[in-house]
């Protein structure tokens, strides 16, 4: 390893490392958030997530508990695997109550267990499921940013969960027409509008 990356290692493991972003993913999607972490942190937003932000020694539990105090935004990679895992779930539970921005990013047509239904039904969703996973991940990058008070380069499409549910529940084919709802962000309790382009 070099010096560069031994330097970087040691400030993501660094007890007063202050995360912009908590990531929630299963272990089986390692790839995906691994893609996540690196464009974000290329783009100046710090991440957390297991294993590499845990210090050597140091509780899982306490781990993740002290990181999900510290970070702003709760970014869970939704798919079919984390919808079944019970770490996850626990971490959504945990940054709900503790009034985290939660922003899932869909990677799969799956639909919510009943747990995450509760959590994440009147939160919007980046959808992810039917662009390439870099365009998605830019995008992420700039709901991010304006979450932070950054400025964005590209809109981003969302939806809620509840439209999400209905969509997975629906057969998918290529001649459907999408239902355009209003264009905007939300953002807490507030919902800035934008230009589609």
């Amino acid at each position: 390893m070099s010096s560069e990356n031994e330097s970087l290692e040691a400030q993501h493991t660094e007890q007063n490392y202050v995360p912009d972003v908590f990531i929630s993913y299963s272990s089986k999607n390692r790839d995906v958030a691994d893609a996540i972490v690196t464009h974000l942190e290329e783009h100046g937003t710090k991440c957390w997530y297991a294993p590499r932000n845990i210090l050597p020694g140091h509780e899982w539990v306490s781990a993740i508990n002290d990181a999900l105090k510290k970070a702003k935004i709760f970014i869970l990679i939704y798919t079919a695997e984390s919808n079944l895992s019970r770490q996850v779930m626990n971490e959504v539970a945990l940054a709900f109550k503790a009034g985290m921005t939660l922003v899932p990013f869909r990677l799969s047509e799956e639909r919510m267990n009943d747990e995450l239904e509760y959590y994440l039904t009147r939160v919007h969703w980046l959808d992810s499921v039917s662009r390439p996973l870099d365009e998605s991940i830019v995008a992420l990058q700039n709901y991010v940013d304006l979450i932070m008070g950054r400025a964005q380069t590209q809109g981003t499409r969302l939806m809620t969960a509840k439209e999400g549910l209905r969509q997975m529940a629906r057969p998918q084919t290529k001649s459907r027409r999408r239902k355009r709802r209003a264009p905007g962000w939300h953002f807490g309790s507030l919902w800035l509008r934008q230009r589609l382009p």
